[in-house]
């Protein structure tokens, strides 16, 4: 978005108080950013959003259990225990498959089992809002924290002095806000704007707030204003629950950041972008292998990936059971680490003494977990 641009943020009553001095050009661009600014308000346009999937309706056919391709393991209950940022089996890993745009942060606080899993909701016609398209939230054992995160980054403009009117600099306003629509019976979760260094580890917050009043069966709107984000930072907009409480998630169906200056409570867009609506798989088969590499352990290459935040920040395995499906989960992880730049080494067993086992692994262009609860920097409510 161009400085000029960002004058349509100025109230329209406000057009000739506002109207540049000087040049006759920058008065013209003025007045025609007003003139779209008056069309937007007119036509309905929601201020444009930095999430790339804010509604969570573009969810790849991997994940969508009315798809052909459906992998059971990405949505099924299983163990989470002995995590580490190292591993990257399901359960051990901190990520948890989730649709395009999105992770899931698993947080085990103790060393018993916590078991999840998603439930997708479509018409939401039971909870009285024919509006909502789609939410992913998770439910499971207690003693555990789950984040739901979209990682983005800011665009590349400052603030700086537009023109000096009486002496006095006009400084171009950056200000974003953060936006949350949410479905619980009684809970409260936190929700905000937290800032990533270059592996995608959280590192400080940037804006945090608890969501709205709860009243069920509606859904609520929550909003955050007067953010300040650095040029081109990387950031994540996240929602954080306590399982402990009703042993779930939160079931949002729309998120947002988007820049809004004059600090409404307005929507923005939650139309998916286009390459979220582009993406169709999300899960890869590395083959079968047998019993005895499997306690034996075995190099597996996964070299073919892009994985600029490092290689466990885009993989989550699953060493899935034969019998049944081949892409079940097993009963327990197997351990898989990192060797080298593409190679991970697996080292489990297969389900119910099997021959074999089926890997499967799940791919994210994005971070799959923020290493968030496990950081020095966390903060528990």
């Amino acid at each position: 978005m161009t400085p000029s641009r960002l004058w349509r943020f100025k109230r329209m009553g406000q057009v000739r108080d506002n109207l540049p001095n000087g040049n006759p050009r920058n008065k013209i661009e003025y007045l025609a950013d007003c003139i779209d600014d008056a069309k937007a308000q007119a036509s309905g346009e929601s201020p444009e959003n930095l999430l790339v999937n804010p509604d969570f309706s573009a969810a790849q056919l991997d994940i969508n259990w009315q798809s052909a391709f459906y992998a059971r393991w990405t949505t099924g209950a299983f163990t989470y225990e002995n995590q580490s940022v190292s591993e990257m089996h399901l359960g051990r890993s901190f990520g948890r498959p989730a649709p395009f745009g999105w992770g899931v942060e698993v947080f085990a606080e103790a060393r018993h089992f916590h078991a999840a899993h998603y439930n997708t909701r479509g018409g939401e016609v039971e909870k009285r809002d024919p509006t909502a398209k789609a939410t992913f939230f998770m439910m499971g054992g207690d003693k555990a924290k789950t984040l739901h995160f979209s990682v983005f980054s800011a665009p590349m403009e400052t603030e700086k002095v537009l023109e000096v009117v009486d002496g006095k600099g006009v400084l171009l306003d950056l200000s974003y806000s953060v936006y949350l629509k949410m479905h619980d019976d009684t809970v409260y979760h936190r929700f905000g704007v937290i800032e990533l260094d270059a592996n995608g580890d959280f590192v400080d917050y940037v804006a945090t707030s608890m969501t709205a009043q709860p009243k069920a069966p509606d859904f609520v709107h929550s909003w955050i204003h007067g953010v300040k984000l650095k040029p081109g930072g990387i950031y994540a907009f996240f929602v954080e629950s306590d399982m402990n409480n009703g042993r779930k998630s939160t079931a949002f169906t729309g998120a947002g950041v988007f820049l809004n200056p004059s600090q409404a409570n307005v929507v923005p867009d939650l139309t998916p972008s286009p390459v979220a609506k582009d993406t169709m798989r999300c899960v890869d088969s590395l083959g079968r292998l047998t019993k005895a590499e499997l306690t034996g352990g075995v190099s597996v290459d996964v070299g073919r990936y892009s994985m600029p935040f490092g290689m466990e920040k885009h993989l989550i395995f699953c060493n899935c059971q034969i019998t049944g499906t081949t892409t079940e989960a097993p009963y327990s992880a197997s351990t898989i680490t990192k060797v080298n730049h593409n190679t991970v080494q697996v080292q489990g067993d297969t389900a119910g003494g099997q021959s074999h086992a089926h890997l499967m692994a799940y791919y994210s262009k994005t971070p799959v977990h923020l290493n968030y609860f496990n950081s020095v920097n966390y903060q528990a409510v």
